[in-house]
């Protein structure tokens, strides 16, 4: 009789467990839903160091991750034919909780539950002919992206952000593909794109991301002119391999103030205003990391120029 309830006992036990650790990994898969309060103190990983270091934040996406839905843009979608629909699964004006932070988006960028990994975002820049008073010009006609995440800024202390990502070359890519169905092979007229894109990230006092319309087709944005030049701070992105390559970008900010989020804007590369060439060039960034490291205030990290960043029409921030 005892080596009945001992077995009985060992198999409800060994039943429980199994059901706590299935039910464990569902949950680390899915999207968390807490507020940035709790996100800061259960989901970063506050990692001090000697050197009086924290890791604030770090966020691996580099994976397959399903976007959530009602960030307030509508665009189509599909797997197949039979699947196409209409979704609002993409970061945009409306806040969404994805993995512990508050996102909002312009121009939808995206994750996807199978095609892709990491945050998938579209910039592109092409030539437009204008007609003024009987003269023709050529103007940019950009494409841009950006994402902000809530996230607190204390004042008198550096923050390092890093990002990772991997960026390919659009028109390169149009060009070299294999697939049978070569439909793309004439959206662009040359053989690669004519210049590199630019990532730029503001700490701002606000997450919403100013702009005439986050949902349209050929969404535009970027940082305002007037935006102080120590809390904006961009890389252009060299492409080494051809042409196609992942890039890790850090940036250094040394607060004076305090922020409440963090903008990331994609920039394709544009004309300065009244040039005679325009860059064409078009690239895919699959955003898979950001991470945030608090360390003890460096000055030399400051920014302390006043002029204005806005440089005869094409926005340039060191």
């Amino acid at each position: 009789m005892k080596k009945t309830l001992i077995i009985f006992s060992s198999i409800l036990l060994l039943g429980c467990t199994s059901t706590n650790d299935l039910i464990y990994s569902q949950d680390e898969a899915l999207p968390l839903t807490t507020d940035l309060d709790q996100s800061v103190n259960s989901h970063s990983k506050l990692l001090a160091n000697g050197l009086g270091e924290v890791t604030l934040m770090d966020l691996n996406i580099e994976r397959s991750l399903i976007n959530p839905d009602g960030g307030g843009c509508t665009f189509t979608t599909g797997y197949s034919v039979e699947n196409i629909h209409e979704s609002t699964a993409a970061f945009g004006p409306n806040p969404l909780s994805f993995l512990g932070y508050t996102f909002r988006g312009y121009g939808k960028p995206r994750t996807d539950g199978f095609l892709w990994k990491g945050i998938r975002i579209n910039i592109e820049n092409l030539p437009k002919t204008t007609i003024n008073r009987g003269q023709t010009t050529l103007t940019n006609n950009p494409q841009s992206n950006a994402i902000s995440i809530e996230h607190p800024f204390k004042a008198n202390v550096t923050y390092q952000i890093t990002l990772k990502a991997w960026i390919t070359d659009h028109i390169w890519e149009t060009k070299n593909n294999n697939r049978d169905n070569r439909l793309d092979d004439d959206d662009y007229d040359v053989p690669q794109s004519e210049g590199f894109p630019t990532v730029g990230i503001e700490l701002a006092n606000s997450p919403t991301i100013n702009g005439d319309d986050p949902c349209e087709a050929r969404p535009f944005v970027q940082p305002s002119p007037f935006v102080v030049r120590n809390y904006y701070k961009s890389q252009k992105v060299i492409l080494t391999k051809p042409y196609s390559d992942i890039k890790e970008m850090t940036f250094n900010f040394s607060t004076k103030e305090s922020k409440n989020a963090f903008i990331i804007y994609f920039l394709p590369e544009l004309a300065e205003r009244g040039a005679a060439f325009i860059p064409k060039n078009a690239f895919k960034i699959s955003l898979s990391r950001i991470k945030i490291v608090e360390k003890p205030f460096d000055p030399s990290h400051v920014v302390t120029s006043t002029s204005p960043c806005n440089n005869n029409g094409g926005f340039r921030c060191p």
